[in-house]
């Protein structure tokens, strides 16, 4: 198992800022990814930034955000994009539209919203190519899982 650990600056940016390194540090681990999921973009703030600072970047990237406004945002930013406007736990459970050769899913300050997440992230491993990545961020004690 490979544990990424990422540094950022302690700003008014950091969730963006963390959700970027967390682009670039699973792209070191996993340089020929062509699939990145990301789970519970908001705004989309991370993968723009990160795309956007270098375009060299070919991945299709695929976002789950069940908040519409979000969602409506995400395709007018990334219109190339797959945009799948559920909750993550309906999606790998009922398997709607998620592909099964993920190689890298991102999950920055998400996690904490899905309720069940033992099955849902076994169902997402399942979706993982092998030598695939789930790079995870949270630390929202107040309703995360992690506390």
């Amino acid at each position: 198992m490979n544990i990424i650990t990422v540094k950022f600056s302690n700003s008014e940016n950091y969730r963006k800022d963390i959700g970027k390194s967390l682009y670039l540090e699973s792209l070191k681990f996993n340089s020929t990814a062509k699939t990145i999921l990301e789970i519970g973009p908001g705004k989309g703030e991370a993968a723009l930034e990160f795309f956007n600072n270098d375009p060299s970047h070919h991945q299709q990237i695929i976002f789950v955000e069940p908040n519409l406004e979000h969602a409506n945002l995400l395709s007018a930013r990334f219109p190339k994009s797959l945009i799948l406007a559920q909750s993550i736990e309906k999606i790998v459970l009922e398997s709607k539209g998620l592909p099964n050769d993920l190689d890298i899913v991102v999950a920055n300050f998400s996690l904490h919203w899905v309720e069940g997440i033992t099955k849902t992230a076994k169902a997402l491993f399942e979706h993982l190519n092998d030598g695939g990545i789930l790079a995870v961020a949270n630390t929202d004690f107040i309703r995360s899982f992690w506390g």
